[in-house]
């Protein structure tokens, strides 16, 4: 691609759906992955409206792919974030891989003094329950009951829950609308031929 860094390449999302099929992701990861893509992709758009520069391409594709190696990490016991970082540094994807990285936890995002890619898609993961829109109440809730299995856990999702309502009250403050707009966010495939 003349005249674009390697730091600059982004998949298309047709290109993601065959990443995401490449790697064996389950069908539920998918549906997951399409879902926080769309809550991602509309909250993206409505900053870009307000203002905000964001890379909306950019944006889908980490949203689809920030869970690329999560059926792995089921089985290893790995970080999916950091796995998939690095899988999508190899694949040369390089700033997908930086929003990836920080879709569980987010890192510095507070420094940059505007609403990130980072912050976006982090923020839309934990707006999608298996691939149902919710709010952050019953998303924790659901978390705790599957992850919060000792007091160690539990003390990381807590803080990781504070840092999930920082974010959401950044966006919906710029965005001057209530978080529950995003619960109705349309359903928006890839393509026709897309199958599980």
């Amino acid at each position: 691609m003349r005249g674009v860094k390697e730091k600059d390449i982004i998949p298309s999302a047709g290109q993601c759906i065959e990443i995401m099929k490449r790697h064996n992701m389950r069908a539920n990861i998918m549906r997951h992955s399409i879902r926080v893509r769309d809550v991602a992709v509309f909250i993206a758009a409505k900053l870009v409206e307000a203002g905000h520069e964001l890379d909306l391409s950019l944006v889908e594709a980490a949203a689809l792919l920030h869970d690329i190696t999560k059926t792995r990490c089921l089985s290893t016991g790995e970080r999916h974030a950091e796995t998939g970082r690095r899988l999508l540094e190899e694949m040369g994807y390089h700033r997908v891989a930086q929003v990836v990285g920080s879709h569980v936890r987010l890192h510095g995002w507070r420094t940059s003094r505007r609403i990130t890619e980072d912050a976006v898609v982090n923020y839309a993961d934990k707006r999608v329950m298996h691939d149902r829109i919710v709010g952050l109440d019953r998303r924790y809730a659901d978390l705790r009951a599957r992850y919060g299995t000792n007091p160690k856990a539990l003390a990381y999702l807590q803080q990781m829950e504070a840092e999930t309502r920082e974010v959401e009250r950044e966006i919906f403050a710029v965005l001057d609308v209530d978080p529950s707009a995003a619960l109705g966010v349309p359903y928006k495939f890839v393509n026709s031929k897309l199958s599980y």
